[in-house]
């Protein structure tokens, strides 16, 4: 089981303007602390917006979706909130991409974390 040891901050830039018709962006901020009670994971909602209201059910199905994949892998994690910060609307706003981004940067957090601890790394990719 991975569980954090330290607040994690990750501020997430997830975009692409350049494609036609497809162009997004996803800005929003992770924190993650580590809290022993919570056997499996939750996200919380730090603020009360219109873009973090859209926003927020994407990226807590991104954290959903990371828990089933690290399970998958036989790395669980567990014992952590993660609080959702700092939401930027766009009007090129696309929910799977909040839910991608989010996936993405859970998986760099607990990588670097795995490394810094010295914890078995999960080496696969998130398919």
């Amino acid at each position: 089981m991975h569980t954090p040891d330290r607040t994690i901050t990750k501020v997430v830039r997830h975009a692409n303007q350049a494609m036609s018709g497809g162009s997004f962006v996803a800005f929003f901020s992770l924190v993650i602390v580590p809290d022993l009670a919570v056997a499996i994971p939750i996200a919380i909602q730090k603020e009360d917006s219109p873009a973090s209201a859209r926003a927020f059910p994407a990226i807590e199905r991104g954290l959903k979706h990371f828990i089933a994949w690290r399970l998958e892998q036989r790395t669980p994690v567990s014992g952590f909130r993660m609080y959702v910060t700092d939401v930027v609307e766009h009007p090129d706003f696309k929910e799977f991409r909040f839910v991608e981004a989010t996936i993405i940067a859970l998986k760099d957090i607990f990588d670097l974390h795995e490394i810094l601890t010295g914890a078995p790394q999960n080496q696969n990719t998130i398919s």
